[in-house]
């Protein structure tokens, strides 16, 4: 029984890597950008598109994206509490 569940461990890591990496590559597959659009009734200038994609790491290359967003993501799953207490 503990080496079927350890077994199980154990495949759940590469299968949420697959998913993880799935789900990143359909985002960057969709046509379009965050920026794209106008905002409101003022459009976006080249200038501030380009600052916008150096501030979010945008101009780099996909596999640095990749690994740039599992590594938020492991910090996201880490800053949740380990503890409960009444509040």
């Amino acid at each position: 029984m503990l080496t079927y569940a350890l077994r199980r461990i154990m495949w759940s890591i590469p299968v949420l890597i697959a998913v993880s990496l799935i789900t990143f590559l359909l985002m960057h597959a969709v046509p379009g950008g965050p920026w794209d659009t106008s905002y409101g009734d003022r459009p976006i200038s080249k200038a501030t598109r380009q600052a916008l994609a150096e501030q979010y790491g945008l101009e780099q290359p996909l596999y640095i994206q990749y690994l740039s967003y599992m590594a938020a993501q492991c910090a996201a799953i880490s800053a949740f509490p380990t503890t409960t207490r009444a509040v």
